[in-house]
């Protein structure tokens, strides 16, 4: 049996139900994570990646990039769950993340759920899929990813919608 091979054939594959996501970013969730993450000293960039990945985050070279061939609204999606790598495990040695990649992708993809909702993007007809696809619908490895995914959820969520006003008053 190989890697991607279905473990229950009869079951289907959860990731069949992650549908990318069309349509705007109208919430301006893309240049607002791009300023988030600029201001954290990463650089957010758009390119064609080859292998079906929708982006990638490069802790030695504090680099995300996001593929350039994503509708707007997909790429807002996957800028929050690349921020949410950054938040949770660019600091974590990257054998960790392979040891773990279920758990670390769940968490990413829960955490891009949580503050797209906020802001007003749905992005269940994808997510589901993805978190149910990562962590082999186990609710066990959902449960254990909950206390890091509030702590990101609430991180980048109020750093995406502090107010202008808010942060000069703060300086």
């Amino acid at each position: 049996m190989g890697q991607t091979d279905l473990i229950d054939p009869e079951a289907g594959d959860p990731a069949e139900i992650a549908r990318p996501l069309t349509g705007e970013d109208t919430a301006g969730i893309l240049d607002a994570v791009t300023d988030y993450l600029t201001g954290q000293g990463w650089t957010v960039e758009r390119e064609s990646i080859a292998g079906g990945a929708q982006g990638y985050t490069d802790p030695e070279t504090r680099r995300v990039v996001l593929d350039s061939d994503l509708s707007p609204a997909q790429a807002a999606k996957t800028a929050l769950h690349e921020a949410a790598h950054v938040l949770l495990h660019a600091e974590e040695d990257h054998a960790e993340y392979v040891e773990h990649r279920g758990i670390k992708e769940t968490e990413a993809e829960s955490v891009a759920y949580v503050v797209a909702g906020i802001l007003g993007l749905d992005t269940s007809g994808y997510s589901v899929g993805y978190v149910a696809g990562w962590s082999k619908c186990d609710a066990e490895t959902i449960k254990a990813t909950a206390a890091n995914v509030r702590r990101a959820a609430h991180t980048l969520a109020d750093a995406l919608t502090e107010q202008p006003e808010a942060a000069a008053v703060a300086a």
